[in-house]
């Protein structure tokens, strides 16, 4: 009997502990940072430009961005690092800051050409509220405040049009991907591979960008667009690759999801339209003579979407031809990626990283010299093996009957 009150009064006692949480924080103290864009001054500082989400005029459903009341609002704070840029705001809103939900981070082009983006995700990396799965862009040509501040109109949060515009034409195109804190901090930190980021840019006034008489248009005057995908060496941005050059280096980093390729057919430029619905990319390294040997192996298919003249598409020989001039399409692509980042000295590609796993000794005996000597005179061997899936819901093109 008495055991069973000493017990009971013990869980009594510890019931107290579960009745509540010691850091708990109401919704309405919150405000939501949506979209951090990163700025730097002439004197060396950092701009941050705070997108912070407005939930009461935030549509539920899939209404657009087009109602009376703003989504978000836009705070500026200027500091030095930012655990200052984070106190510089707490003083100018009326509730505590939270990162949880920031879908994207904004960096400028001249922040990341001049200063670097290592001190900036060293901040990232050790807050606790950032989440390493938030996406990264490079604001192209523009400030980083105009990027973030630009209002758009089917996603209500301009941030999220940023993400879906990049996913979209990852999984249509190809010449983007979103890259996330976490794999800009493993570039970082990797021997042998350099960061690659996607850039956005603004197709109209950046300075009217921010004012609702943007969304009242059916088009819209100013908006962000994907452009380009940036190259760094170490942690500083040292230029740009774009069109083909992006799309081949997704295709050798193996993060092409699908794309469109355009074939010569005859004497006819882009008589055959193909859509690449599946790929895989394979990379070997083989070391020959003391110098590594670098193969990328591509494995494609996909379906002939539009053809511009009378094209056999049930004749076997002629959808083998058309498998060779895909194979062409994608080695070119392949090697004038790697040609142009060959030029640029910095490994976005990841080979070093590889012959790193091939051979550790090796390896150690040749990082000192892999930017600047080694990988910018790498041998680079492509061969690419094209399939055609389908031809489309007709085999015989009324091109035949419009040219007899």
């Amino acid at each position: 009997m008495k055991r069973n009150l000493i017990m009971s009064l013990i869980l009594a006692a510890a019931s107290f502990l579960l009745a509540g949480c010691w850091d708990k924080r109401e919704l309405t103290d919150l405000a939501i940072v949506s979209a951090l864009g990163l700025d730097i001054t002439e004197s060396g500082q950092y701009v941050g430009t705070f997108q912070i989400v407005i939930p009461s005029n935030v549509a539920s459903g899939l209404q657009g961005g087009g109602g009376e009341n703003l989504p978000i609002a836009v705070y500026k704070a200027e500091a030095d690092n930012l655990i200052d840029l984070h106190g510089q705001l707490s003083g100018k809103i009326s509730r505590q800051p939270y990162y949880a939900h920031t879908n994207v981070i904004v960096i400028s082009e001249k922040l990341a050409a001049e200063e670097g983006i290592a001190a900036v995700f060293d901040g990232i990396d050790r807050g606790i509220e950032f989440r390493n799965t938030t996406k990264v862009v490079i604001a192209r040509g523009e400030k980083a405040e105009m990027v973030v501040q630009t209002l758009t109109g089917i996603d209500k949060l301009p941030s999220e049009k940023i993400i879906k515009m990049i996913s979209l034409n990852e999984l249509i195109q190809g010449e983007h991907f979103n890259t996330r804190v976490h794999d800009v901090i493993h570039t970082l930190v990797s021997p042998g591979s350099e960061p690659l980021i996607s850039g956005v840019s603004l197709k109209g006034s950046a300075e009217d960008g921010n004012k609702q008489e943007n969304l009242q248009s059916a088009q819209l005057e100013t908006a962000p667009y994907a452009n380009g995908m940036a190259v760094f060496k170490k942690d500083k941005l040292i230029g740009w690759l774009d069109d083909d050059l992006a799309r081949g280096t997704t295709w050798t980093m193996d993060k092409l999801l699908s794309t469109n390729l355009n074939l010569d057919w005859k004497d006819q430029k882009n008589a055959i339209a193909f859509q690449v619905s599946r790929q895989q990319t394979e990379v070997r390294v083989d070391i020959k003579h003391e110098k590594p040997v670098i193969s990328i192996h591509v494995q494609a298919e996909g379906d002939i979407m539009e053809v511009k003249q009378a094209i056999s598409l049930n004749d076997p020989h002629v959808l083998a031809d058309i498998e060779k001039e895909m194979n062409k399409v994608i080695e070119q692509d392949i090697l004038h990626s790697v040609q142009k980042v060959q030029q640029y000295h910095a490994d976005v590609f990841g080979f070093g990283e590889a012959v790193h796993r091939k051979d550790p000794t090796y390896w150690n005996k040749v990082k000192k010299t892999w930017d600047d000597e080694m990988f910018p005179s790498l041998t680079v061997q492509v061969n690419a093996e094209s399939f055609v899936r389908r031809t489309g819901l007709r085999n015989k093109s009324y091109w035949s009957s419009i040219d007899s």
